[in-house]
Formats: C-alpha cells, structure tokens, sequence
C-alpha cells in the first residue's frame, strides 16, 4: 500500500511540475505577443535604426539652411525626417512639395526637383511645425511628435490636436485621419503612424 501510495504521490509531483512549466512557457509567450503588437503599434522604439548613407551626405546642407533657421539643434530629426520621407534618394528628399513654404515648384507630391531647394523648404517646414507645436527642445519628444504628426498631415493637424486633446497621441493621429477622409471623401490620408515611424531614426 506504502509502495502504490508513494508511486500516486510522485506521478502527481511530476504533472504538477509538468503543469508549471506549461503554464510558464504560455505566460512567456504571451507577454512575446504582446510586446510585439505593441511594438508594432509604436512603430518601433526610438533611434533604434540607422540613418543612410543616402542621408548622411545631404548633413552639410541640412546643418546650412538648419543655422539660417534656428534649428542645428534639430539636425538629426531632420535627418530622421528625410530618412522616412525618401531615405535621400529623390529630388525631393524631404517630399515638401506641398507645402506652404514651396513657392518654386508645383506644390504636388514630387513637383520639387532640387534636392537641395527641398531641404530648404523642409527644415523651414519642419521649423514652423515644431514652434506650432512649443516645442522646448531636442528631448522634448511629446511636442516632437506633435510636430511630426503635423509635418505629414498638416499643420491645421497640430492645432487641432491642441484644442481637442492637449497634444498629440496614437488615438487622435488616427481620429483625425477618419476626419479627413470622410471630409475629402478619400480612402486615405497621410500616415498614422508617422511620428513613430519618424522617430524609430531619432537619435539625440
């Protein structure tokens, strides 16, 4: 009887211990799944991709026309905006045709053909959306993202932003996107995730 009794106690320990590793091994996977939806969400996290080459020989004119605007502190966003824009490898690498600051080239995507004269025109934009925003600095990543989100869409977006919500978040980039598309009857309009997407090559 002792025999069988210890045989039931030890088959019970090792289900018990089974048991435990399973649940172990699901929690994990869980918790895999849901970082990774998130991340995907986010975009990814901050600075955790590389500028291009691409990129990095436009530095010297971005840091020129950054000195004429006040923004050499905002050289690396600059770079991170032209690396989402176009990686460098357009005319227009920083895809600013359509703004307000373009008085050159047809304002239509594409319409600028001066690389150059982009980078202008898009420190200037980035400039205007970031002061929109009261942006207090380099670090200030809430109000940088304002202004992100209010490069691609708009600067209307940023002021939006601040009267119905107090700034810039996931939900209201994509609340103010439905907006628009219902407004303009379009199935799109601009991207969601552009701050994020942005920021993923934002290195301070």
């Amino acid at each position: 009887m002792q025999s069988k009794d210890l045989k039931k106690r030890r088959r019970r320990k090792k289900t018990n211990h089974f048991t435990t590793i399973i649940g172990l091994i699901g929690i994990t996977a869980m918790i895999m799944i849901v970082g990774n939806v998130y991340r995907m969400f986010r975009g990814s996290e901050i600075g955790d991709r590389l500028i291009s080459t691409d990129v990095e020989r436009y530095e010297e004119t971005i840091r020129r026309y950054a000195e004429e605007f006040d923004m050499l502190d905002y050289v690396p966003l600059v770079e991170a905006v032209m690396m989402q824009e176009s990686a460098g490898t357009t005319t227009d690498p920083m895809q600013c045709s359509a703004c307000m600051f373009n008085e050159q080239y047809p304002t239509e995507p594409g319409g600028i053909k001066d690389p150059e004269y982009s980078v202008k025109v898009g420190v200037q934009y980035l400039q205007y959306c970031l002061e929109l925003a009261e942006c207090t600095g380099p670090a200030d990543i809430s109000r940088i993202e304002l202004a992100l989100q209010g490069y691609n869409y708009g600067a209307g977006y940023i002021t939006w932003a601040w009267e119905n919500h107090g700034g810039y978040s996931l939900e209201n980039a994509e609340e103010f996107a439905r907006m628009m598309m219902e407004l303009h009857g379009t199935s799109g309009y601009g991207d969601m995730l552009y701050a994020p997407h942005v920021l993923r090559y934002y290195h301070i």
